[in-house]
């Protein structure tokens, strides 16, 4: 055992956070949050989590103690602790520029690749040469040189997490809501208490507590979430009316509306479980579109709004035949014996000069106009009502 370690306090720590992760993983309905691809990743961590705990506390039982066995085991533990580190890190990473993004980009992924390779090619070469950390003849854990260096991956997916969170919210616009430093604090001071505090082990007390912070932060957020789509719902409009009645700028944004023509004949020809699947697609495809650049909002039933980032008229009509475009590439392939369409409308408003009433109203008479032009132009492939 290394001189000065607090065993005691070490696994008092390690039993909280793992007290912590089977709360969270009992305590919520994993069942139902399980088609949420972000509460997935969630539960991954969390899992993760109670895993570390458990390998921190056979990892520092066996330190010290000789024998070829319990050397195995100290740095067999050692390193899944390095390398699991690694996966949170990928995760934590998932999950926000899902939430901001909605998707990771190419750029993105590259980039992520590069870190998180340059991390495991390490683990890997500390398997033959002790760059990281060693165990010696008497089970003894030791850092080596790139400790830090390995360190610094660690902190550099965090701070990369922070970097996408803090872009997205200077390209301005749009309200976006994610607990992000609720969940870096905790792992910030548990990082400083274990460095201040030698002989204890609180940084992944830190993690689960920062995790629970995320996951309380994130279903006080679900009251603006639609259920079925997991876009946000009409309420989330109001929160955006008191957001930019605060804001001293009067901030300008496009809003697209658009209504799937025909829906009420579409569920009674494929059912309402097709029905609302086409309402997670149509959904998936518009985050896939706009990501960080604007939000997706199902209004009512069958009509979706998307709010933009910008006061670009041609901006917004290059999305609309992006979306458009989307739309009839799917259709083509899930829907292809009809034509299903959508009916627009759209503009550039002002929420200090215009209510929302306002605001919605001009965007359901376009709706409306186009849909008269669809139906006197006897488009005998649309779905009709």
């Amino acid at each position: 055992m290394i001189a000065g370690v607090n065993l005691p306090a070490i696994y008092v720590a390690d039993m909280a956070g793992i007290v912590i992760m089977f709360m969270l993983l009992f305590g919520n309905r994993w069942d139902s949050h399980f088609k949420n691809r972000e509460n997935k990743s969630i539960f991954c961590i969390i899992a993760c989590l109670i895993f570390l705990l458990i390998v921190e506390i056979i990892s520092f039982y066996y330190d010290g103690k000789v024998g070829e066995v319990n050397r195995f085991i100290v740095y067999f533990s050692n390193w899944l602790l390095f390398a699991v580190g690694l996966i949170i890190g990928i995760l934590w990473i998932w999950i926000i520029t899902k939430h901001i993004e909605g998707g990771i980009t190419k750029r993105r992924k590259i980039i992520l690749a590069c870190i998180v390779g340059f991390g495991i090619s390490m683990l890997i070469v500390n398997l033959f040469e002790p760059i990281i950390f060693e165990v010696d003849d008497k089970s003894v854990y030791a850092r080596k040189p790139f400790y830090m260096l390995f360190s610094m991956v660690d902190i550099i997916l965090l701070l990369y997490a922070i970097i996408i969170y803090i872009v997205g919210l200077l390209k301005g616009g749009v309200l976006k809501f994610f607990p992000v430093f609720q969940f870096v604090c905790p792992i910030i001071l548990g990082g400083f208490a274990q460095v201040y505090f030698y002989g204890i082990a609180t940084v992944w007390l830190g993690v689960s507590v920062g995790v629970c912070g995320l996951l309380f932060g994130l279903q006080n957020e679900n009251i603006y979430i639609d259920k079925l789509t997991g876009v946000y719902n009409r309420y989330y409009i109001d929160c955006l009316k008191e957001y930019y009645i605060k804001n001293k700028k009067a901030v300008l944004f496009s809003a697209i509306m658009l209504n799937i023509d025909g829906f009420r004949k579409f569920n009674e020809k494929y059912g309402h479980v097709q029905g609302d699947k086409l309402l997670i697609d149509i959904s998936n495809i518009l985050n896939k579109l706009v990501m960080n650049n604007g939000s997706i909002i199902r209004y009512f039933g069958d009509e979706f709004i998307v709010l933009l980032n910008t006061d670009q008229v041609e901006v917004l009509k290059e999305y609309i035949d992006n979306i458009s475009e989307s739309l009839k590439l799917y259709n083509q392939k899930h829907y292809n014996e009809n034509t299903l369409t959508v009916s627009f409308g759209y503009g550039v408003f002002n929420f200090k000069e215009q209510s929302i009433d306002t605001i919605l109203k001009i965007l359901d008479e376009q709706i409306y106009d186009n849909k008269e032009k669809i139906y006197k132009n006897g488009n005998s492939n649309a779905l009709e009502i």
